[in-house]
């Protein structure tokens, strides 16, 4: 009994330090005259649901210390009052990430913790000067560099999905992209950065669309395609034609009795929760349309994958999931919404569900 007893306790011990340890901590030291917010985001995901963490980084005289749940490895992401993240690094539980810099520029910051942290950082600080004046082609070309030479590495991976414009040079990112071996080939990376259920494999453009896991109010919803068909509307609130475009999703969602038959969506790309939460309250959108959010914009894999690479942006996918438009022009995507989504038989079950 003795025996058992000391087991139980020891086991119980043991359960207790891994939970106080599904953290990680971020500490900066940055020059004493920095008095700074920055806001970061990321997903903390354990095996029964996941969460996105909305957090400030509050630098008071270039220090600060933040302690920061996670159970799964994650992406963080880093914003200095813009709507791209100026930083991303990569933590895992226990993980204790020190930042250092001769600024309050994030792409001037060397960041630990880990392996790809430190080769990340390596990397920024030998092409700062054309990441900050966003030389496309150089930066394409530094990119471009690191991966053939280190193709292997997750750290260029995740630089190939950060920093590679892809709008500037689309073959040449599927080219690199199908060039990771080894460890970087691992789909995993592909996963951390844009967070979706289902990824077969980068193009700017798929023929079809599959499924994507999107952040909604209630958590998270997964829309598929093969079903139904839909019509999703990328924007950030600053849109001058966001009103004409909402108008359009409200007489789509009127024709069809449930968004589960014939997704109506909108999605936000606003980087900012608070400026998420309040445009849901201002549009005021009648039950059955979508709201969502893709705070990383561009690099998260489901814009990828929809081709989505400016705002605003409508995507018209009909039944079966062939993406029949995508563009910015409202009235195109509502007839050919109208074309695909309108007089079909109701699926046996709905294509997509709230977890």
């Amino acid at each position: 009994m003795r025996t058992l007893t000391a087991c139980f306790a020891m086991a119980l011990l043991l359960l207790c330090g891994s939970c106080s340890r599904g953290k990680f901590t971020v500490e900066l030291k940055l020059p004493q005259q920095v008095n700074e917010n920055f806001s970061i985001l990321y997903y903390d995901e354990d095996p029964w649901d996941d969460y996105l963490e909305d957090k400030v980084l509050v630098v008071h005289q270039g220090e600060c210390t933040l302690e920061c749940p996670t159970q799964e490895p994650t992406l963080v992401y880093v914003f200095q009052g813009a709507i791209e993240p100026a930083l991303m690094f990569y933590a895992e539980r226990g993980d204790k990430i020190e930042i250092t810099g001769d600024s309050s520029h994030p792409i001037s910051w060397t960041v630990g913790g880990n392996k790809i942290n430190r080769d990340m950082s390596l990397w920024r600080q030998q092409n700062r000067d054309i990441l900050m004046a966003r030389d496309i082609s150089k930066v394409n070309a530094a990119v471009a560099m690191y991966v053939r030479q280190n193709p292997d590495n997750p750290a260029a991976k995740l630089i190939l999905l950060q920093y590679y414009y892809r709008g500037y040079n689309y073959y040449g990112f599927d080219k690199l992209y199908n060039s990771m071996k080894g460890a970087a080939a691992d789909p995993k990376w592909s996963l951390l950065m844009g967070h979706i259920d289902y990824l077969l494999g980068y193009s700017p453009v798929h023929p079809r669309a599959g499924a994507f896991t999107l952040t909604v109010p209630g958590g998270k919803d997964t829309l598929s395609f093969a079903e139904s068909g839909g019509i999703l509307y990328f924007s950030e609130n600053s849109s001058n034609q966001r009103d004409i475009a909402i108008d359009e999703l409200r007489d789509l969602a009127r024709m069809r009795r449930d968004s589960a038959w014939f997704v109506v969506a909108d999605i936000s790309m606003e980087p900012d929760s608070a400026a998420w939460a309040y445009q849901m309250k201002r549009d005021s959108l009648m039950r059955g349309i979508v709201r969502g959010w893709m705070p990383v914009q561009f690099s998260d894999t489901a814009a990828i994958a929809l081709g989505v690479n400016s705002l605003p942006m409508f995507v018209v996918i009909e039944r079966g999931g062939r993406i029949v438009y995508t563009g910015p022009d409202h009235y195109m995507a509502s007839m050919a919404a109208q074309k695909v989504g309108i007089g079909w038989e109701k699926p046996e079950m709905p294509p997509h569900k709230v977890r």
